[in-house]
């Protein structure tokens, strides 16, 4: 019960930072990649937007090599599996996992993987995800968490 209410009274500050400072879109992805990164224990947190046949990074947080910008396939990565299907993906165990793209984990060294879609209308147009060093570092909650600022996010496309 006290976790869930660290993560109501996150996302209600974090709204009520957009709702006071009037934000701009980037600065709404990154806000809740940075409420995300606090609230999972993550090691990073991103949001990924659908572009074409690839996953474009639009904000990032945490450690690890990924910047904006970086570029991503859909049909050979657990965000782009997440993308294309709008199904989250909870993978504790990416280094063994063959929906992986090895190369870039690689050079994050994510052993654990959490993709929540970004909906608009039911369809998935981006993913916000994490990655975590630690094997089976994710579960339902963190899956909940993601999804709550992944609507925040949505609430503020343009």
């Amino acid at each position: 019960m006290r976790e869930e209410r660290a993560v109501l009274e996150a996302l209600a500050v974090a709204r009520g930072e957009i709702a006071r400072s009037a934000l701009g879109f980037e600065e709404v992805m990154q806000l809740m990649c940075d409420t995300a990164l606090g609230l999972l224990g993550a090691d990073a947190v991103a949001v990924d937007f659908v572009v074409g046949d690839e996953l474009i990074t639009h904000a990032i947080t945490g450690d690890g090599s990924a910047h904006v910008g970086l570029v991503l396939s859909l049909s050979a990565s657990l965000a782009g599996l997440c993308a294309r299907t709008g199904h989250v993906i909870n993978c504790g165990d990416s280094l063994h996992d063959p929906r992986t793209d090895f190369g870039y984990l690689s050079r994050t060294g994510h052993a654990s993987v959490l993709c929540v879609p970004i909906l608009e209308y039911g369809l998935p147009i981006g993913v916000f995800k994490a990655g975590s060093q630690r094997n089976d570092a994710f579960g339902d909650r963190e899956a909940t968490v993601l999804r709550l600022l992944a609507e925040v996010i949505v609430a503020h496309l343009a």
